[in-house]
């Protein structure tokens, strides 16, 4: 929500310094009209500038430098000695130990349109459209006339879709790339909307090969700057209140998601706690039953015994005369006993050992008889 609010205020604040020069000279009017573009009654007002790719031509120069600053200073030494031309310069990356320098060297029909404005950035339109559709073959449908697009990070190429280059292929074995795809055809409308909304990436990246300082300069009047400037306040008001108020919102749900993860993760310890107490009476009782054959009937007598979670098995033994001793700790001595003496089938309960206490717990050995047949408790050790 807050992006696009900001996406809003970003176009409407640079629609209103923004013009486009192909036929005529352009400016977007009203976003509550869709951004279209009327013929510009005011050119002065510009300050960002599209220019169609028949204002200029593309000259490419190759320099042994690696260093881009380096190399800014060397182009500016070089333009500095044409003072009537105005060239708009673009670095590729270095490569094959050199960097190709793309300029864009504005005709005098250019100059002409842009003597009554202020105008301080110029965009030539194949750049903006190689930015973003790079090492893509595109046929650009401009309002004038139509030409070839092919750009990479080292250089740009465009051609007049005319003469020599009236076919992709021609256009294609002229800059040394393969002619297996069709070529991305780009409207007239969808340069302008790529203008709106990626000229401000593309001028950050290239900022001083596209900022035009012109010799009326000194006449500029900063006042009519003013309310773009209280636009940009008023954004970025809005964006640091969105993001305090959004940020203070995750803050609580994580501090809410917190507290529900450590609830849950005590619940966690205390079953993993009884998990493992249960685990260890199995262990328990799995070893007295399979290793030393206690009879199924000397473990009914024991179940009451082994639901109390309190209650830790040591040793369970049966004897073939029908007494059985089992060794276990327990918080109450006389009330194991008492369980034991009130179970069915159970004569002559007693303690076999002194009770003995070990910290919280007391250990002790009870025995007691079943009154079972002795065949069935034979039948039962012979399991």
């Amino acid at each position: 929500m807050y992006k696009e609010l900001l996406n809003k205020i970003k176009y409407y604040i640079s629609a209103y310094w923004m013009g486009v020069l192909s036929d005529k000279f352009y400016q977007f009017s009203s976003p509550t009209n869709h951004f279209t573009l009327d013929v510009a009654k005011v050119a002065s007002r510009s300050k960002c500038l599209l220019l169609a790719r028949k204002y200029y031509q593309e000259i490419q120069t190759e320099y042994p430098v690696e260093n881009k600053k380096e190399l800014i200073k060397i182009i500016k030494l070089e333009l500095s000695a044409q003072p009537e031309s105005v060239s708009l310069y673009q670095i590729g990356e270095y490569k094959n130990k050199k960097r190709i320098v793309t300029y864009a060297l504005l005709n005098e029909q250019a100059l002409t349109f842009l003597n009554e404005t202020t105008w301080l950035f110029c965009i030539p339109e194949s750049w903006l459209v190689g930015a973003v559709f790079n090492s893509q073959l595109v046929k650009v449908e401009s309002q004038n006339d139509s030409y070839w697009l092919y750009s990479t990070a080292e250089k740009i190429n465009s051609y007049p879709v005319k003469g020599l280059f009236k076919t992709s292929s021609a256009f294609c074995a002229a800059v040394g790339i393969n002619n297996d795809e069709e070529p991305l055809s780009l409207s007239h409308q969808k340069v302008i909307d790529l203008f709106r909304t990626q000229s401000l990436k593309l001028l950050i990246n290239n900022f001083k090969g596209m900022w035009v300082k012109k010799q009326s300069s000194q006449t500029f009047d900063l006042q009519i700057l003013f309310p773009g400037l209280i636009a940009v306040v008023f954004s970025l008001l809005v964006y640091n209140y969105g993001v305090s108020f959004y940020l203070e919102y995750q803050l609580e749900n994580q501090q809410v998601k917190q507290k529900e993860l450590t609830k849950k993760s005590g619940e966690l310890f205390s079953l993993q706690k009884i998990i493992q107490t249960k685990a260890d009476k199995i262990a328990v009782l799995d070893k007295a039953l399979f290793n030393s054959g206690v009879p199924l009937t000397v473990w009914q007598t024991l179940l009451p015994l082994y639901q109390d979670e309190s209650l830790q098995f040591k040793s369970i033994v049966a004897f073939a005369d029908n007494s059985v001793r089992v060794m276990v700790e327990a918080p109450k001595a006389t009330k194991i006993l008492e369980l034991i003496s009130n179970q069915p089938n159970v004569t002559n309960a007693q303690f076999y050992t002194d009770v003995v206490q070990i910290k919280k717990l007391e250990r002790f050995t009870m025995s007691y008889t079943l009154s079972e047949a002795k065949e069935q408790l034979n039948n039962g050790i012979s399991q």
